[in-house]
């Protein structure tokens, strides 16, 4: 699980989930790896995508994921607003790296319908979200993430999203199992109570 997944998805359903399921046990492990549930002996995983493995079963939580690139006001009064992606190469960017891969998240924009990647530069490069979102806070340059992992900055103003109309939406969020999970009571319950949550917020 990535903090994404669980701020957006876990978080919000876990009291209601505890307080209705009391006597099951959760054990949670936060990875940006692809696992190996069996070997690892995980019940079950997230990614974006629905390209898994055909001995899993998946189960889409969202539809798609936008994404966003913000920065603080004050950032961007002392910098100025970027008016095309290009224009990104004249700014400080916060970068996220993988920690599992190592690679640096591409800042992936959208002409045409065709995708296309900028190089970005700048003095910081992270490897959580929550650092992600926190340096961008403090003014530090501009961050690319998911918009619904920030939307509660969005809506107070404490984060302002540029270049919207170049921006694109990633596959959407999907749990996933093995087969022979599929008729697990804690899971089905656990899986059920998050689509539950899900349309609740929608």
């Amino acid at each position: 699980m990535t903090d994404f997944v669980y701020e957006l998805y876990v978080s919000n359903a876990l009291e209601s989930f505890r307080s209705t399921y009391p006597d099951i046990e959760i054990e949670m492990a936060f990875t940006d790896a692809l696992t190996d549930l069996l070997s690892e002996e995980l019940h079950a995983g997230f990614r974006l995508g629905d390209r898994i493995a055909p001995d899993m079963v998946a189960v889409r939580l969202s539809q798609s994921e936008p994404l966003a690139v913000l920065a603080s006001p004050t950032y961007l009064e002392r910098r100025g607003i970027p008016n095309t992606p290009a224009e990104l190469l004249n700014h400080d960017c916060i970068r996220y790296r993988f920690p599992t891969s190592r690679q640096i998240a591409p800042w992936t924009f959208v002409d045409q319908s065709q995708d296309y990647t900028v190089e970005v530069t700048g003095p910081l490069i992270v490897n959580t979200l929550p650092a992600v979102v926190d340096l961008a806070l403090k003014g530090h340059g501009l961050i690319f993430t998911f918009r619904d992992y920030c939307a509660d900055q969005i809506a107070l103003g404490t984060l302002v999203p540029v270049l919207q109309d170049h921006l694109g939406n990633t596959p959407g969020t999907y749990i996933y199992f093995p087969r022979e999970y599929r008729n697990m009571v804690p899971l089905r319950l656990f899986i059920d109570h998050l689509k539950s949550s899900v349309l609740d917020r929608a």
